[in-house]
């Protein structure tokens, strides 16, 4: 489920043109990103958070994120043919945005969730986080022999940072954008894909090639090149 969409060049034009003034070459990444359309829950034309504390944007988290981590889960649950009731597991992937109640309280209530559904926060794990989640929800299919739900929500529209020369600022502003994805997890195969086998591998040299960092004004990104 995705907000609704902009165009690269609207978001250049009305909004990065003037937050990267005096760049000379943050036109040329941006518009050689490889991106023709995104979809910001806060779109910065509208309002600029790039001077918010990352308290302000925290508060806002939750009232962008709820509508469309339901939107994803409840269409998941559909095309599974699947019942609120009958989720065991409810968990959810998140590192651009923390609330306690959450998205998982927020869906458990939403969805209607039993009250003895298990839930999973997996917080702060970047990009590669939905793939030790489903790891970790295959696991619980597998030994508990009852479907899960595993949503992904993702904002990073609310972390667009000061106005700034680096390059991973540049870069980050030019690629990343906002969805939620759900997915069903059974014990029974079916329809659908299956999953063989997770496997892990973690490169500790390379650890700082991609940083994720909380700040004051927001979480920032750097990316090594």
């Amino acid at each position: 489920v995705l907000p609704p969409p902009r165009s690269q060049h609207e978001l250049w034009s009305g909004f990065f043109a003037a937050h990267f003034r005096g760049v000379r070459w943050a036109e040329l990444v941006y518009r050689s990103a490889g991106v023709d359309q995104r979809h910001p829950a806060v779109d910065p034309t509208i309002d600029d958070v790039s001077r918010w504390t990352t308290a302000e944007r925290l508060q806002r988290y939750l009232a962008e994120a709820m509508p469309l981590a339901k939107g994803a889960a409840t269409e998941a649950l559909a095309i599974a043919g699947l019942d609120a009731s009958d989720v065991g597991l409810l968990a959810v992937v998140s590192c651009t945005g923390y609330s306690t109640p959450g998205v998982d309280v927020g869906l458990a209530r939403d969805l209607g969730l039993r009250p003895n559904t298990e839930r999973l926060l997996i917080g702060h794990m970047g990009c590669h986080a939905a793939l030790p989640a489903i790891g970790l929800v295959a696991d619980y299919v597998g030994s508990r022999g009852r479907p899960a739900l595993l949503l992904c929500v993702e904002l990073p529209s609310l972390h667009i940072q000061p106005p700034s020369k680096d390059v991973s600022d540049v870069l980050a502003h030019a690629l990343f954008s906002d969805a939620a994805a759900a997915v069903i997890m059974e014990p029974a195969a079916g329809p659908g894909s299956v999953v063989v086998d997770i496997e892990a591998l973690t490169d500790v040299a390379s650890a700082g090639h991609i940083t994720w960092e909380i700040t004051d004004m927001g979480f920032r990104m750097t990316l090594s090149r």
